[in-house]
């Protein structure tokens, strides 16, 4: 026989030897020999783990902790699967907004090399989680759990949108999901639309209506009651023109409109066509806005506070606290603030003490199917 054969079924006599040193062994009380050891898992590279805290860290800034605060990672564990899981839980901020945050996220862990990842998001009871998985090779992945608590929803939206890009550098800095309600057939229009697409505002159309007093201008592209539907949708045409993304309308003065159920009608038929939500932003009592968006099966929103009608700082800052105050007690909110140097400097520095209160910053849109809008 060559040295080191196997040999798969061995003759009766080598199987008799083993059996009679077993059971010698068990006479002698002699434990059987070990098993051999059982190979240890891979250990992860704990500087490839810091590299990817490191990304989570960077794009999520301001929403986490710093890394120094995170609790540790807990040890490597085996799932059913067969792969090895290396968790870990972070706190995260109630003002982190997934759509806007979760593509930048991508992209920077794809440009660190961290392509074979899957990040999830979902629900939980009062809040949130995302879940960052990232494959490390050798049946070892790292994944991260970050969670927020989330007590009310709370859409801004910046009014009168589109005269002028005087505020364009203070707008734009403000990273959180703002709605801007663009004006139509402004000098600025298409410019603001297209910088808002870029830093990912949601757009809605502030369509001019006509108001009570007959000496206010609404300005271009303004709808009133003595229209007819084939006129009133030309207007709207336009105005919609250079808004191409635009998600719903809420209207500019209209004061006269709003309260005409005939004209209203006529606006909700368009509106259902081309599939935008309606935005009342109450600027008459007793408006015929909700009846014929229910008639007409448009999507309907209204306005709660007004931020700056008074344009004082004093004033915003007190309207802030009431608009945190209704997202609490009710679920979510619809403030409207205006293009003023004023209102974005306040909104810039206040509004991420929100997450104080565990409210979160959504586009007016999200709030469509949210709890108290009835």
């Amino acid at each position: 026989m060559a040295a080191g054969r196997f040999i798969k079924n061995p003759p009766f006599p080598v199987l008799l030897l083993a059996a009679v040193l077993a059971s010698g062994c068990a006479a002698l009380g002699l434990a059987p020999p070990p098993p051999p050891p059982e190979p240890s898992p891979p250990a992860a590279d704990p500087v490839l783990l810091d590299d990817i805290d490191r990304v989570l860290s960077a794009v999520l800034d301001g929403l986490v902790p710093p890394r120094e605060e995170w609790p540790p990672r807990e040890e490597v564990r085996p799932v059913p699967e067969g792969a090895l899981i290396i968790p870990r839980q972070v706190p995260l901020s109630s003002l982190a907004y997934p759509p806007r945050l979760r593509p930048r996220l991508e992209r920077e862990l794809d440009q660190a090399g961290y392509g074979d990842r899957v990040i999830s998001v979902y629900p939980e009871p009062g809040g949130e989680t995302w879940e960052v998985e990232v494959e490390l090779g050798d049946g070892l992945s790292y994944r991260v759990r970050l969670t927020a608590a989330i007590d009310g929803l709370v859409a801004v939206i910046i009014d009168d949108c589109g005269n002028s890009l005087r505020n364009r550098e203070l707008l734009f800095s403000i990273d959180y999901p703002l709605t801007l309600a663009v004006l139509p057939r402004l000098r600025r229009t298409a410019e603001v639309a297209r910088l808002a697409e870029e830093h990912n505002f949601e757009v809605i159309l502030h369509c001019p209506m006509e108001a009570v007093n007959p000496d206010i201008d609404p300005g271009p592209g303004a709808l009133d009651r003595e229209m007819g539907a084939g006129e009133l949708a030309a207007v709207l045409e336009e105005n919609l023109r250079e808004l191409p993304r635009a998600a719903g309308l809420n209207n500019h003065m209209g004061s006269a409109f709003t309260t005409d159920p005939e004209s209203m009608a006529l606006l909700m038929a368009e509106l259902r066509a081309r599939d935008l939500f309606f935005l009342d932003s109450l600027t008459a009592p007793r408006t015929a806005t909700r009846p014929a968006a229910e008639a007409a099966g448009v999507r309907y929103l209204f306005r709660d506070i007004f931020l700056d009608h008074i344009n004082t700082g004093e004033f915003v800052l007190g309207q802030l606290e009431k608009m945190k105050r209704i997202a609490r007690r009710r679920g979510s909110v619809i403030a409207i603030g205006h293009d003023r140097a004023l209102t974005l400097e306040i909104l810039a520095r206040r509004l991420p003490a929100l997450a104080e209160d565990n409210l979160r910053l959504v586009p007016v849109s999200d709030l469509l199917d949210a709890p108290g809008r009835e």
